[in-house]
């Protein structure tokens, strides 16, 4: 959003960014077994967004 600055020094904030990207990131895992792997996107999605969560601890 333009103009949006977020404000990382608040943990509570931090936290829940954290969980969202979690609970994406899981999704994104489940849909490389689910159907066969037909929704998988690239290995790259995942590891993108585990960076971000590494970053947010």
């Amino acid at each position: 959003i333009k103009g949006f600055i977020p404000d990382l020094t608040d943990e509570s904030y931090k936290k829940l960014v954290r969980d969202r990207l979690v609970d994406r990131l899981n999704f994104l895992r489940s849909r490389e077994i689910e159907r066969g792997g037909f929704d998988k996107l690239p290995a790259e999605a995942a590891e993108s967004i585990y960076s971000l969560v590494e970053r947010l601890k």
